[in-house]
């Protein structure tokens, strides 16, 4: 075989195996690139489901926020209505103590102290003006800063009872604010 023969059959062998060669590598390169973008779309998958899964989480937690501040603001409205029936109240005890009518209850407040305390020695403390009205039911003093009613109490100070407006108000307070709620916010939540 002539050298001539010889080279070009080796130049011709050369060139097949380096186009195998580069086939093979072409071949891996694609291989390499798809694993790579399947991964890739894989981690992305992957990252849209938690990034969906954070803005769920989000939104339940904005939502419940929400739900929580609205009923908070709902009773701060509720408890401020019953704040204005009960300064109402009170301008209606105002207005009350000017009544004729309220000379009787003043007396019935001390009777129904009596009751508790007994007559002897009984110390009964109205507003002032109110000393008159209660006048001959026990000593009476004039230093009872309220609205009205009154404060009775034994004369060594061990028995107390007190029928002063604010306290009535007081012990009344649960019931006035459930009225308030029943007749203001029925039917709503």
């Amino acid at each position: 075989m002539p050298v001539e023969k010889l080279g070009s059959s080796l130049l011709a062998d050369a060139r097949k195996e380096a186009n195998a060669k580069i086939r093979n590598a072409e071949k891996q390169a694609e291989e390499l690139l798809s694993h790579a973008e399947k991964e890739w779309m894989e981690k992305e998958k992957e990252v849209m489901k938690q990034t969906e899964e954070m803005i769920k989480e989000e939104r339940k937690e904005r939502l419940a926020w929400a739900r929580l501040e609205g009923k908070r603001r709902i009773e701060e409205a509720k408890d401020e209505v019953v704040k204005k029936v009960m300064d109402a109240l009170a301008d209606r005890f105002k207005r009350y103590r000017r009544s004729a009518e309220y000379r009787n209850f003043l007396k019935g407040l001390v009777k129904k102290a009596e009751v508790e305390i007994g007559k002897k020695g009984m110390v009964i403390h109205v507003a002032e003006g109110d000393g008159k009205i209660v006048k001959g039911m026990g000593g009476v003093k004039e230093d009872l800063d309220s609205l009205g009613g009154v404060v009775v109490e034994s004369r060594d100070g061990s028995v107390r009872v007190d029928y002063s407006f604010e306290s009535l108000m007081e012990m009344k307070k649960e019931e006035i604010r459930r009225i308030v709620y029943d007749g203001v916010f029925k039917g709503r939540k």
